[in-house]
């Protein structure tokens, strides 16, 4: 039974720096004292974006791109052909071929 299955769209790996990076960037708006209010605003709210899609391991940024690459995909068709046999070559130095 695997019980540690994610149902997400996102790498333990990019969890983790995603993760990593809002935090580092909720922590630059808390600690710098003389930020103008709208970077404030803008990085709280790509930080807070960062962070809780990294706690979720699901991106609907990422899942509404896989959805619409899989859409414009269409159907390829394809024709299978055999390839020619090869001719056996038979390729003797007076060796003995081995067991």
């Amino acid at each position: 039974m695997n019980t540690y299955e994610q149902n997400g769209n996102m790498e333990f790996g990019e969890q983790i720096l995603r993760g990593g990076v809002g935090l580092i960037m909720i922590e630059t708006v808390l600690l710098t004292p003389a930020v103008a209010p709208a970077v404030i605003a803008g990085l709280s709210l790509a930080a807070l974006y960062m962070v809780f899609t990294a706690i979720m391991a699901w991106d609907p940024v990422y899942a509404l791109a896989q959805g619409l690459l899989h859409r414009s995909e269409e159907p390829i068709k394809a024709s299978v052909t055999p390839l020619p046999s090869r001719p056996e070559t038979v390729v003797s130095h007076g060796h003995k071929k081995a067991a």
